[in-house]
């Protein structure tokens, strides 16, 4: 991942060891409230959304970000979740391919 600096992903138990396979240079952790703590607290910038899901543990995890008040970009899900309860909140880059823009407009 040239010019990111050093990456850390959150993903689902399932996804950690395929992930690692693919690209050995991420930190890749299982989500938990307690993962996603200590990299909210480590973070510049917070991207949100692939994989993330539309189930209860999304939400909450899309609303503990969003808490940190850290700048955000958010893609996939977290759009999807946007568009059930659009907000205002100004900083965060969204991007949607045509189909998540009609959604969230």
């Amino acid at each position: 991942m040239p010019g990111l600096g050093l990456v850390r992903v959150l993903t689902r138990a399932e996804n950690v060891a395929p992930l690692l396979t693919a690209c050995p240079e991420l930190m890749v952790h299982e989500l938990t409230p307690q993962s996603l703590d200590d990299a909210l607290e480590w973070a510049d910038v917070v991207a949100i959304g692939p994989g993330l899901g539309q189930q209860e543990w999304g939400k909450k995890a899309l609303q503990k970000v969003e808490n940190s008040r850290k700048p955000m970009l958010w893609d996939a899900d977290a759009l999807n979740l946007l568009a059930i309860n659009p907000d205002k909140r100004q900083n965060r880059v969204i991007t949607p391919h045509p189909g998540e823009a009609g959604k969230a407009a």
